[in-house]
């Protein structure tokens, strides 16, 4: 097990018999004590990360809606029994992850905490992000990786190629989209 990560027996499972991830942090997330009552109102996994808008509300009323992010996995001993992993954080945290749905992200409250709200700004920031599918052919990209800069421009499908492809100019390189990390930026945007 990683440092950090947190480890117990599933009681949620699909229908293929794999663990239901999303619903074991919606369990988690669901309690009541003298500090008020916590609910899911909307969560998401996207991959193996989980995303949730969990409803606070104090004894006083008052009501807060904050985001669970949860780093998920599952470890499989001697094919006799799963274990289910996570690493539960909330937005105040500062998580890497930054792909937190649309429609959870709407449902946030107000937040005077500095690190929640830099984490809202860069899933924002990542929502309004173009995909690369989404580019028009001829759209040049750059990003940085390794400490190395790369220039790529989209092309048409060619006769090696089933779909549209980057091209590197300089080193005459193709580069598959799975490689591109998703903080490119677009230089200059091709046109149909």
């Amino acid at each position: 097990m990683v440092m950090g990560w947190t480890g117990c027996w599933p009681k949620f499972y699909d229908k293929n018999g794999r663990v239901d991830r999303k619903q074991e942090c919606d369990a988690m997330l669901h309690w009541e004590d003298n500090n008020g009552i916590r609910r899911v109102l909307k969560s998401a996994m996207v991959g193996t990360t989980y995303y949730a808008a969990v409803e606070h509300i104090k004894p006083d009323g008052t009501r807060r809606v904050w985001a669970a992010v949860f780093l998920t996995s599952t470890r499989t001993e001697r094919k006799c029994f799963t274990e289910f992993l996570y690493k539960d954080m909330d937005e105040t945290c500062g998580p890497c992850e930054c792909d937190c749905p649309v429609g959870i992200l709407k449902l946030l409250t107000e937040t005077d905490n500095q690190s929640a709200i830099d984490w809202r700004k860069r899933c924002w920031d990542r929502r309004n992000q173009p995909t690369l599918a989404s580019l028009p052919i001829g759209t040049v990209i750059e990003f940085e990786c390794h400490g190395t800069v790369y220039r790529l421009r989209k092309h048409e499908p060619a006769y090696q190629f089933r779909r549209s492809f980057w091209w590197n100019e300089e080193k005459r390189t193709y580069t598959p989209s799975r490689y591109i990390p998703k903080n490119f930026k677009v230089i200059a945007r091709g046109g149909n």
